[in-house]
C-alpha cells in the first residue's frame, strides 16, 4: 500500500511538473482545488482534508517524503499488515490537516498570504505522523552506517525543518 502512495505521488507531481511548462493556470487551479486551503474546507472543498497529502511544491518536497515513506512505510506495513497501514497513514492525514484548520482558525502562528503559510503548514504532514509512531524502534537509515532510535531521529528532523521557517 505504501507503494502505491509513493507512485500517486510521484505521479502527481510528474503531472504538475508537465503543466507548470505547458499550462500554468491548469496547475493553480489544481492547487485550487486540492491543496489544503482552511476557508475553502469551511466552505464546503471537504475533500482537501486528504487530497492535500498527493501535492509537494519541489522535486526535494516529493523526494524526501517519499524516501521516507518508503523507509519507515515499509517497516510499518510489514510489522502492521496493509490495512493497519493505510489506517494509521489516512488517520494522520485528516489529522494534520484538521490540526492546520484549528491552528488557521484561532490566529496561531498569524499566517497570512503574504507571510507565505505553506511555511508554517509544512510541519503537519501525514509523514510525520508515521514518523512519530515509531519512536522508541531502533533502525538504519541510509546513509548513516549505525542504528539509531527514531525519536533521536524525529528531534533531528524537526529542528532542521524549523530552522527553514
Amino acid at each position: 500500500m505504501g507503494r502505491r502512495i509513493i507512485i500517486a505521488c510521484a505521479a502527481i507531481y510528474l503531472l504538475q511538473a508537465v503543466m507548470r511548462i505547458f499550462a500554468p493556470g491548469a496547475v493553480a487551479a489544481m492547487n485550487e482545488w486540492l491543496a489544503l486551503i482552511p476557508v475553502s474546507v469551511m466552505h464546503g472543498k471537504v475533500w482537501q482534508v486528504v487530497t492535500y497529502s498527493l501535492l509537494h511544491a519541489s522535486f526535494s518536497h516529493v523526494f524526501f517524503n517519499m524516501l521516507t515513506l518508503w523507509f519507515i512505510g515499509a517497516y510499518l506495513e510489514s510489522d502492521w499488515g496493509p490495512r493497519r497501514f493505510i489506517e494509521c497513514y489516512i488517520f494522520c492525514v485528516v489529522g494534520a490537516a484538521l490540526v492546520t484548520i484549528a491552528i488557521a482558525y484561532t490566529h496561531f502562528l498569524a499566517p497570512t498570504r503574504e507571510r507565505e503559510p505553506w511555511r508554517i503548514w509544512r510541519h503537519f504532514r501525514p509523514a510525520d505522523g508515521v514518523r512519530d509512531s515509531l519512536r522508541d524502534q531502533e533502525m538504519y537509515l541510509f546513509p548513516l552506517p549505525f542504528r539509531i532510535k527514531a525519536k533521536y531521529l524525529v528531534g533531528i528532523w524537526w529542528w532542521s525543518r524549523s530552522l527553514r521557517v
